[in-house]
């Protein structure tokens, strides 16, 4: 499905109970059905370049999610405090597709971080993305 002009998902997605990979990627989506999560055997979600796109990844999913919405400013900035040799110590080997589970990040229920508490973290430079 990926690469059209969806605005929303299908329901019918949700009978597809065999389902492991899914590409939403490059459509209009403003949100996903809960269905989709639900999917039992669903391993693999792209839901790349869907710019109103932002979902909360739920814990019951296990499945690699591919998201280029709100989640990855907040990758890019791990990735820079890191490449800075300054990763918050509280950051170390969390999970990259879940940034609002991260220590010192809290999100709104629309998934977009609220704010950011680095304390006690032994941080010796902020990276540029943050003004550093």
């Amino acid at each position: 499905l990926n690469g059209n002009q969806l605005t929303n998902v299908p329901p019918e997605i949700g009978s597809l109970m065999d389902l492991q990979r899914l590409y939403l990627n490059d459509n209009q989506l403003t949100n996903l059905l809960h269905a989709v999560w639900s999917l039992p055997s669903l391993t693999y979600l792209d839901i790349r370049n869907n710019v109103e796109l932002c979902v909360e990844v739920p814990d019951t999913f296990t499945g690699t999610v591919l998201d280029s919405g709100c989640c990855v400013t907040m990758v890019e900035l791990r990735d820079a405090f890191e490449a800075a040799g300054s990763l918050p110590s509280s950051w170390s080997g969390v999970d990259p597709n879940r940034p609002c589970g991260w220590p010192g990040v809290t999100c709104s229920s629309g998934r977009y971080v609220t704010s950011l508490y680095l304390h006690d973290n032994q941080l010796t430079s902020l990276p540029p993305e943050i003004g550093g």
